[in-house]
């Protein structure tokens, strides 16, 4: 199923070709917001983000998802 922070824009992954499309009805239902989603979601609505702080990168366990989130936090995704 498709996974999107938001039911109105697709944003938050580059690679998408459909990237800053709107969504059609029903088509999201899922919500992983990685730090690019949230700061592109945020400038879709006129806000800025002050501060990013992720706590997991799904699928691996915690504490190796705690590590990658350090190393890699515009990927990363709360847990």
């Amino acid at each position: 199923m498709p996974a999107h922070v938001s039911d109105e824009l697709i944003v938050g992954n580059p690679l998408d070709p459909r990237r800053g499309w709107q969504h059609e009805d029903g088509r999201a239902h899922l919500r992983l917001f990685t730090g690019r989603a949230l700061i592109e979601l945020c400038a879709v609505h006129g806000w800025s983000a002050s501060a990013l702080r992720t706590a997991g990168y799904y699928p691996l366990p915690p504490r190796l998802g705690r590590i990658m989130a350090r190393v890699d936090s515009r990927t990363a995704r709360s847990s």
